[in-house]
């Protein structure tokens, strides 16, 4: 058993007194659990997620999903609780509802955590990106995989050392290979992962562009040099999906030439809303192989559009999903 859930779910027995049933399933961390409330048992499937975030667990959650991760804040738990999300952490704090239960616990302190169980940091989500995208990678020699992912080869070396303790990647003849269960499962993480700690660094601003979208997307694609710039987020999944209707544009951006090419656009920065969102060009080779030349992977273009998304927004995002990982998956 994982050991954040090996934790989570003994925190869980020791404060609540509940009988705890795990129930492994085959080549997965994650597990059923049934908890035995009075005679009745409740049954819950864990999911383990590494950074989360409230937008990633709306996305996901489902009637019987339980969330499990590190360490849950107050404001974390106060929203999942209203949206009836289900969700532990190593401490015991939680929110879960199911048929004849209703647990609500906070304030507990954190865990203090093994050196080798540290947070991944935004190097090390590219590096996770990077392996997502193209799985083959996991084959690769670190120097490679450092190289495609736009990092050193010390975060790449950590990376593929985390996941294989993890379980996601085991060894193979020619080096590693993904668990199938767990490259699905990491792409979830991997989106946690980019709203904690790659977005922030990526985010140059938003800006009010004249014209409607269509007319912003015109000038981006006749006065700005093809290789400054690409799709991401909802833009790119208009290209990529077919029923995506972008609320904006997003647009990512060569960092040193933003304010010449903003002028040419008409576009002015703003604190909230607008209709252009500028983020810096992702680190590797990988991140910018889209099926398009004009916009990011795949799965940068789904991280994005989960950042505060709506239900017409995670909808699409899913769809941008499931085109991407019908064919890529390992």
């Amino acid at each position: 058993m994982d050991l954040l859930l090996e934790r989570s779910l003994a925190q869980l027995n020791e404060i609540t007194g509940l009988h705890v049933r795990p129930v492994p399933k085959r080549n997965s961390k994650d597990l059923t659990i049934h908890l035995l409330v009075g005679t009745r048992a409740t049954t819950l499937h864990t999911t383990i997620v590494a950074a989360p975030t409230f937008e990633m667990l709306l996305a996901r959650k489902t009637q019987h999903s339980l969330f499990v991760v590190p360490q849950a804040s107050r404001e974390l738990l106060t929203k999942a609780s209203a949206e009836g999300i289900n969700l532990l952490d190593a401490s015991g704090n939680c929110t879960i509802r199911a048929r004849g239960l209703i647990l609500y616990v906070e304030g507990r302190p954190a865990i203090r955590r093994h050196p080798d169980t540290k947070a991944i940091r935004a190097a090390g989500w590219w590096c996770v990106l990077a392996l997502l995208a193209r799985p083959s990678l996991a084959e690769a020699t670190i120097r490679d995989l450092a190289a495609a992912a736009g990092v050193s080869t010390q975060a790449a070396f950590d990376v593929q050392k985390r996941l294989s303790a993890d379980g996601a990647l085991i060894r193979s003849p020619n080096g590693y290979r993904w668990v199938p269960s767990q490259w699905r499962r990491y792409i979830d993480q991997w989106v946690g992962g980019y709203q904690a700690y790659v977005r922030p660094k990526l985010l140059l601003g938003r800006f009010r562009a004249q014209g409607e979208l269509s007319d912003v997307e015109e000038r981006v694609q006749t006065m700005l040099p093809a290789a400054a710039w690409r799709w991401g987020g909802e833009s790119a999944a208009r290209r990529l999906a077919p029923h995506v209707e972008p609320s904006a544009v997003v647009l990512h951006l060569q960092e040193d030439t933003a304010r010449t090419h903003m002028a040419r656009l008409r576009a002015l920065p703003v604190q909230e809303g607008g209709n252009l969102l500028l983020l810096r060009f992702p680190r590797g080779r990988v991140a910018l192989e889209g099926p398009r030349p004009d916009t990011v992977h795949p799965l940068l273009a789904y991280a994005e559009m989960l950042v505060g998304a709506d239900e017409r927004q995670r909808e699409a995002a899913a769809e941008l999903l499931d085109s991407f990982a019908s064919s890529a998956a390992p």
